[in-house]
């Protein structure tokens, strides 16, 4: 039988953030949670990164790390970043899930679905 943990929690603030030219993550969303003396924070959010740094883990070896850098005039399309920092008592650890650019992602201007899509296969 596995053991499941959760938080029952209701929400009582939500903020908007805007992260300036040069402001890091995880260290913004860090500061945040550490100045409103919160013990858990969840986010999500989208945009673009100039750079970043994100792991792939390997059972055999650990993390690999890989570096992702915009093109000239133009950001790391980020689709999609959601996680959570939490207060384990000592310091804050964040946890973080990052969809950037190299896939198919974007602002959505038009879609089709399959069923509806007049086009061949």
């Amino acid at each position: 039988m596995s053991h499941l943990r959760f938080i029952k929690t209701k929400a009582e603030e939500i903020y908007i953030v805007r992260l300036e030219p040069g402001e890091k993550i995880p260290e913004t969303l860090i500061r945040l949670a550490d100045s409103e003396k919160t013990q858990f924070l969840i986010f999500y959010g989208l945009g673009g990164f100039r750079r970043a740094r994100i792991g792939f883990f390997k059972e055999a070896s650990g993390y690999e790390i890989i570096e992702i850098r915009s093109g000239e005039n133009r950001a790391v399309e980020v689709a999609s970043i959601i996680g959570s920092v939490i207060w384990n008592g000592e310091r804050y650890h964040p946890h973080i899930h990052v969809v950037l650019g190299l896939t198919y992602s974007g602002d959505v201007r038009e879609t089709y679905s399959y069923a509806d899509d007049p086009s061949p296969p």
